[in-house]
């Protein structure tokens, strides 16, 4: 049977071995600490890039809204043009079809 001092030395041997397993878990709970700040301050910075992005992305819709509304508005005008000017262009050639009409003689339904 061990002796009590025996018995003293062995468990200040493993309070030894704990006390040296439980230093290196400190430094590894640091570390992890240390990168988990990294990792924090990092995101914060991504976040501030991403709402900066955000951002600019708004105001780019807005301005293609625009931009979208007035070419809308460009094209729409274009078209009454057109179309007026094709009403104008067919009423003149009504106007000449019935003068051409009104001039040429008519063939005799006898001959």
């Amino acid at each position: 049977m061990p002796t009590q001092e025996e018995k003293i030395t062995v468990l200040e041997e493993n309070i030894t071995i704990l006390l040296g397993i439980a230093s290196g878990q400190e430094r590894d709970i640091r570390s992890i600490q240390v990168g988990v700040m990294s990792l924090d301050r990092r995101f914060d910075a991504l976040e501030g890039r991403l709402f900066g992005m955000d951002h600019r992305l708004s105001t780019l819709e807005k301005r293609f809204d625009t931009l979208e509304q007035s070419v809308n508005s460009r094209f729409d005008t274009l078209e009454q043009s057109v179309n007026s000017r094709f009403e104008e262009h067919g009423n003149k050639l009504d106007q000449i079809l019935l003068l051409l009409n009104m001039l040429t003689p008519k063939p005799d339904p006898g001959t």
